[in-house]
């Protein structure tokens, strides 16, 4: 099954590049303002047609089960970086995961553009382009992604305890896939996303030797959420967890209660 999902999401993706750049690309803005395209729908119609067929339920960003499946299922997100991919830069994504119990188990991510395809199964590893990735790094000077968190006063406190020296901006779920492949140790996500967003990535970091937990209550994300709803969530590397489990214990920051409009 990992083989022939994998395949789908690199057909997805250059289904795709066909939309990518098209003068005359249709575009449609949501009730919240957040823009999906006719690639969305396409790509979401293909993945479904031909994943359906493996007997587990199939929901996308576009198509949305009205019960939550209580068993297994995917979850897609065919085209992660729609803005992105409407301003004609590279930073887009298929996302796939399957869910098992509530937790990602497998999980793809693959960037049309660059051809980058990060792969992860519970128990087997992450990979990149089919080479094994890890984030074992033992840097006591940490780097971290930026979701705007570094500007907030409160965290001031974080970036002292942790001793964060550098914090790099990056595209949406390719700070998950970074990260995987040691590029950063911290990455605190405050605002909502949906599970969609998040599922590959956390299969991804998981295997590699991260933590991707829940920011109001330091468990690993949960999935099948009313509303396939996350809140906030913190990734750092698994040996970091003794130092920010403290530093979240209480977390009291302004939380927005609304689903998101848009990813950093």
């Amino acid at each position: 099954m990992r083989e022939k999902v994998e395949k789908l999401a690199v057909q997805a993706g250059n289904m795709l590049m066909t939309y990518y750049k098209k003068p005359d690309l249709k575009i449609i803005r949501k009730e919240d303002g957040s823009p999906v395209t006719e690639a969305d729908y396409a790509v979401s119609d293909f993945l479904i047609q031909n994943m359906e067929p493996l007997g587990i339920p199939v929901i996308t960003e576009e198509r949305q089960l009205a019960e939550i499946p209580q068993v297994d299922f995917w979850i897609i997100d065919p085209l992660d970086g729609t803005q992105y991919f409407i301003d004609q830069a590279p930073h887009f994504a298929v996302l796939i995961a399957l869910i098992s119990g509530g937790k990602p188990v497998m999980g793809f991510s693959y960037f049309p553009v660059t051809g980058l395809m990060f792969a992860a199964e519970k128990g087997k590893g992450s990979f990149l382009n089919g080479q094994k990735i890890t984030n074992i790094q033992q840097r006591t000077s940490l780097i971290a992604y930026s979701s705007g968190f570094h500007l907030k006063p409160q965290a001031q406190t974080v970036i002292q305890a942790l001793n964060i020296t550098e914090v790099k901006n990056q595209e949406s779920i390719l700070k998950m896939c970074y990260m995987a492949r040691g590029d950063a140790d911290f990455y605190p996500r405050f605002g909502p996303t949906y599970e969609w967003d998040t599922a590959s990535g956390q299969i991804l970091l998981e295997e590699a030797g991260c933590r991707v937990v829940s920011i109001e209550d330091l468990q690993p994300l949960s999935y099948g959420k009313p509303h396939y709803l996350n809140r906030g969530f913190l990734c750092y590397r698994q040996d970091l967890e003794s130092k920010i489990h403290p530093l979240f214990q209480n977390f009291s920051w302004k939380r927005d209660q609304h689903g998101p409009r848009h990813k950093d």
